[in-house]
């Protein structure tokens, strides 16, 4: 073999092996980049990029997520009742439905554009619950209730309402004696004098003792546009006989005048 074979081929073994160093180079970036793309099977094309990973906070065993409510735009009442009665005349709607709920507050609006002066009767408790009535200067009569338990705990939607009725002037003579009678009863002052007169209304109420639902009502006769109706309740020894004007019945101030035992 000649000098010329020999360098020959040590030039081509030379060359092979900076090929296959060439080679390993170039697998170790390409392997290099598709491991930064975070791909497994291949590279990310030209002009995109990865999408981020959404991450879980850590959490620490056995702890709990608790929901927070939103905090209450008023303090707890002291006053349940009037509370309910200011929200709603206000307008506060967010806060009348913190005291009542959503179906209540509808309610009390529905109630239309009503006199929003009230006064109170005094309240009552029965089963769990309280009580208290109230009435307006044009009569209407309203009775609220809460539930105890909830306002001890000062628990909002407390409060609900047990009764409504409007104030109304019956066409039937011996109806509107009973509607006075009943609003003597439950103490509306307002309702009263609308039935009948302020002074009669104060004449009333200045009575020791009063009917309860056991009262019975019955015509006592007629003379000159006017009716007369006996209203009696034995268990108070009451024995009154209230007259009527003809002319006003199913309107304002009907009953005129009281005779025996007022």
């Amino acid at each position: 073999m000649s000098v010329v074979e020999v360098m020959g081929g040590a030039r081509r073994h030379l060359n092979r092996r900076i090929v296959a160093a060439g080679l390993s180079a170039t697998l170790l970036v390409l392997m290099s980049a598709c491991s930064s793309s975070g791909g497994s099977g291949g590279l990310a094309g030209a002009g995109t990029s990865s999408a981020p990973v959404a991450t879980t906070p850590a959490t620490t065993p056995g702890s709990t997520t608790r929901p927070t409510n939103a905090p209450a735009s008023h303090s707890y009442p002291s006053n349940y009742f009037a509370a309910i009665l200011a929200a709603w005349k206000a307008h506060d709607t967010a806060y009348l439905t913190l005291l009542t709920n959503a179906s209540t507050a509808t309610q009390l609006y529905g109630f239309g554009n009503i006199n929003q002066t009230w006064t109170g009767t005094g309240s009552q408790g029965a089963a769990g619950s309280t009580y208290e009535s109230f009435y307006n200067n044009a009569g209407d009569w309203l009775t609220l209730r809460s539930t105890n338990q909830d306002t001890t705990s000062k628990t909002w939607h407390a409060g609900s309402i047990n009764n409504w009725d409007k104030m109304t002037f019956p066409s039937d003579a011996n109806a509107y004696v009973k509607r006075f009678v009943d609003a003597w009863i439950n103490g509306n002052v307002a309702r009263m004098s609308l039935l009948s007169n302020a002074t009669m209304a104060a004449q009333f109420t200045a009575m020791s003792t009063k009917p309860d639902s056991s009262y019975t009502t019955s015509s006592h006769g007629a003379a000159a546009g006017h009716s007369y109706y006996e209203v009696k309740d034995p268990s108070i020894s009451l024995d009154i006989t209230l007259q009527v004007a003809n002319q006003f019945v199913g309107a304002e101030h009907a009953i005129e005048n009281c005779y025996s035992g007022c």
